[in-house]
């Protein structure tokens, strides 16, 4: 027998076997272009944040879930912003977190805001004066433009202190809580201060 007779033989053999553990054989056509042979591009590659990144991702893992903050982030300030909608969280919160943070040669600032409406000049009148016994009501009126103009009332009495002021050589101050109150506060729009009358004073 000859040698490629022999060949033939044995690829027909081959060929008819029936063998059920035979896997199929992946055909894979040939094309003039390199579709097949294109190499997938890899994922984009990794960022390494800043640290003043991480910082606003540790807040935003602590805050991120409550209803009443919003963070918001400008990377290219950097500043970090919370807005807040609860008055009571928002004043906790400006005690707890700082004003700037300093990474290295980079300050981020952290600014809080009331995300709801500002505080009105009762509000706040109120809320400073709460259980004062020099304190007695707030009055508020219609002003120009509707703007309304809080008076913080207090008690009509006569207040003395001991001050050593070296242009008084008498020591001692006598005044009302009026003029203490517009001495020591700063301006806020809308509200004044002034002192209960006779007619408050005697019922």
């Amino acid at each position: 027998m000859k040698s490629d007779d022999f060949l033939s033989e044995v690829f027909g053999l081959i060929l008819n076997m029936n063998d059920d553990n035979k896997k199929p054989v992946k055909v894979v056509k040939e094309t003039d272009g390199m579709e097949n042979n294109k190499v997938e591009e890899p994922k984009s590659p990794m960022r390494l944040s800043p640290p003043w990144v991480t910082y606003v991702n540790k807040l935003k893992v602590m805050f991120g879930r409550d209803p009443e903050i919003e963070i918001q982030f400008d990377d290219d300030t950097p500043e970090v912003k919370l807005f807040v909608a609860n008055q009571r969280k928002y004043e906790a919160l400006q005690h707890l977190l700082p004003d700037r943070m300093a990474f290295g040669n980079v300050n981020m600032i952290i600014t809080l805001v009331p995300a709801n409406q500002q505080m009105t000049g009762e509000q706040i009148i109120c809320a400073a004066f709460e259980g004062n016994p020099v304190f007695s009501q707030v009055i508020t009126v219609s002003g120009v433009y509707e703007n309304p103009i809080t008076y913080a009332m207090f008690e009509k009495e006569a207040v003395q202190y001991w001050n050593d002021n070296m242009g008084d050589p008498h020591g001692v101050t006598t005044t009302l809580y009026q003029d203490i109150a517009e001495s020591i506060f700063k301006r806020v729009d809308g509200v004044m201060y002034s002192t209960e009358s006779d007619a408050k004073a005697g019922k």
